[in-house]
């Protein structure tokens, strides 16, 4: 038993679910979203299939609090226990976001608030150009059965490595199905959804659209299969890797427009510089005349004190 705490048990699509050890706001929140799955069960990424965030533990909903529920704005990727990967036009405006990670977990998802949200220094929100952005969350996410952290690049990728590894790419997210609805709600147990998409070329997809350049990457599908509304900011997986983040396209899933994404390695210097800044500890290291080791300014007093008394 959780102190303090109700385990509450709900139906969901003909599963048990239990939402436990979560604060009593939060609870009701969830509640008050999962009242809408069954009727919303359409409301996905278009031509998809099911799938879990047991195959894909990095996987984030970023969402934002409307009072009495949340909604789904965007999908995102765990980088480290602190970190979320996801594109820049997911966190404009003036929300409080709150990430749910492990949707599958049987006691029901993690939930962090977002303690920092960092665009793009470059990020135009007019062509979307450098749609990259991180969330520092507010608490870690260790790693765990229902928690793991996505791999990116480590360097730049050349073209003709894209279209070999990237024939036929991976997305996923809770965004819309259903191009005439919205606001899909809160992440439920099997609502995730996958799609495969054929790689479009940088010349192809330059004569598609006119705002494309090498830091961007594009899908299509001629049979309408795309991400939508809800899955901006999540990943694009080619193998095992995060090689792109969902940006935008023109009207998704028309079958006449390509989708677009931001490259992940072209980014990795941005994402690297944040991530080493923010989590740098506030500990000051000095070298101290004892064989070049390095160590604390404590850690220097002390021996200073030994040495003059």
């Amino acid at each position: 038993m959780c102190p303090k705490t109700i385990i509450v048990v709900i139906l969901i699509l003909g599963f048990i679910e239990k939402v436990s050890c979560l604060p009593l706001k939060i609870r009701k929140k969830l509640l008050k979203s999962l009242e809408f799955y069954e009727s919303d069960a359409q409301l996905r990424v278009l031509g998809g299939f099911t799938c879990s965030t047991l195959e894909f533990p990095f996987l984030v909903s970023i969402s934002y609090d409307k009072g009495d529920r949340y909604y789904i704005k965007c999908g995102g990727t765990l980088l480290s226990e602190f970190w979320v990967l996801t594109a820049s036009h997911c966190l404009t405006g003036d929300f409080d976001l709150v990430i749910f990670a492990g949707v599958n977990r049987p006691s029901g998802p993690y939930v962090r608030d977002a303690h920092r949200k960092i665009l793009h220094p470059d990020f135009n929100p007019h062509t979307f150009f450098n749609d990259i952005g991180l969330i520092k969350l507010a608490n870690p996410l260790p790693k765990s059965k229902y928690i793991d952290y996505v791999k990116i690049p480590k360097m730049l990728l050349v073209p003709t490595y894209l279209e070999e590894i990237c024939s036929r790419a991976l997305v996923m997210g809770w965004g819309i199905m259903n191009r005439d609805r919205h606001n899909p709600q809160l992440p439920a147990r099997v609502n995730l959804q996958c799609a495969f998409i054929p790689y479009l070329s940088l010349d192809e997809c330059k004569y598609s659209l006119w705002n494309i350049d090498e830091t961007k990457m594009c899908t299509f599908s001629a049979e309408g299969i795309d991400t939508c509304q809800g899955d901006s900011g999540g990943p694009l997986l080619c193998g095992v890797s995060q090689i792109g983040v969902v940006s935008w396209g023109v009207d998704c899933g028309d079958g006449m427009h390509p989708g677009v994404y931001s490259r992940v390695d072209m980014y990795l210097d941005f994402i690297n510089k944040i991530m080493t800044e923010r989590d740098s500890p506030n500990i000051v290291a000095l070298a101290c005349p004892v064989g070049g080791v390095f160590l604390t300014v404590l850690h220097c007093i002390l021996m200073f004190s030994l040495y003059l008394f």
